[in-house]
């Protein structure tokens, strides 16, 4: 109710079974709501990118690739237990 009066969301009923009820986002006043909020750290965040050597970005970019690919066979690992 409240995300729906600051226009956030919206209910839309299903067309075939009139239970169910849709929760969608109204993605252009989210990003509205939220832009001011993470503007600061995208600035941040952009100016510390820039402060690594590109062979500093390289190892973060190897680090980042394999722990996301441990982290995807440890799922996966879960998943089959």
């Amino acid at each position: 109710d409240r995300l729906e009066k600051m226009n956030l969301v919206k209910r839309e009923n299903d067309a075939n079974d009139r239970r169910k009820v849709y929760v969608v986002a109204n993605i252009k006043n989210a990003q509205k709501l939220l832009h001011p909020l993470f503007a600061d750290l995208w600035k941040k965040t952009d100016e510390l990118i820039l402060s690594f050597t590109e062979k500093e970005i390289g190892v973060i970019e190897k680090y980042m690739k394999s722990a996301t690919q441990i982290m995807n066979e440890t799922i996966q690992q879960f998943k089959s237990e």
